[in-house]
């Protein structure tokens, strides 16, 4: 009975040791984008040229732009898509890129990239290949964190005021790109105008 309950204390005393680093790596990672935040520091060009704050109207001139120089086609799904390359192997061929751009007070400052394999590959696949290509050109990922969706790892590029978050999909792989500054004035904006719903709803009660 001492061996099992010696065991069963030791395996608790292992969980709470891993879960202890888990969240100082997590406090460390966010003391991190505070200093990149507060570094000055701006990277604005992202995927296929779009740039961080970009109106839009200028998006959508960028897009009819790349449209013109053949880097853009309609798939399918009749939808506007980037054909990529990310391996030399064939699981790292015939992929595409659709995305959907965010704004705030009418500028660009964050783009979700959907990748899929139209032949061979997975999502868990297309992903990992995603992030040695980003490896490739960015150095290697600041930070991995564990999907609130699945078991799956997302991982993290922070530079200046550029976050990069590749991810796995149900169906695809996602890459985030976003602006820090611009995020943090959004959800500050988002926050204040919800204390500003929940005052009328509390005064209309």
């Amino acid at each position: 009975m001492r061996k099992i309950f010696n065991i069963i204390l030791a395996f608790t005393i292992c969980i709470s040791c891993n879960e202890q680093k888990a969240k100082e790596k997590e406090v460390d990672f966010e003391n991190r984008i505070e200093t990149e935040i507060n570094s000055g520091i701006r990277n604005d060009t992202i995927f296929v040229g779009y740039v961080f704050g970009m109106s839009k109207r200028e998006f959508a001139q960028k897009t009819k732009d790349l449209q013109k120089e053949g880097k853009l086609f309609v798939n399918e799904s009749n939808t506007l898509a980037y054909k990529m390359t990310i391996a030399e192997n064939d699981f790292g061929k015939d992929l595409e890129a659709t995305y959907s751009p965010e704004f705030y007070n009418e500028k660009l400052f964050e783009l979700g990239v959907s990748v899929k394999s139209t032949k061979y590959s997975t999502p868990e696949l297309t992903q990992l290949q995603l992030v040695n290509l980003f490896t490739g050109k960015y150095g290697s990922y600041d930070h991995k964190e564990k999907s609130v969706l699945d078991d799956y790892d997302n991982y993290i590029w922070i530079d200046g005021n550029r976050h990069i978050k590749i991810a796995a999909g149900f169906n695809d792989a996602r890459i985030f790109y976003t602006d820090l500054l611009a995020k943090r004035e959004f959800e500050n904006g988002k926050e204040i105008q919800q204390k500003s719903e929940l005052k009328k709803t509390k005064s209309d009660l």
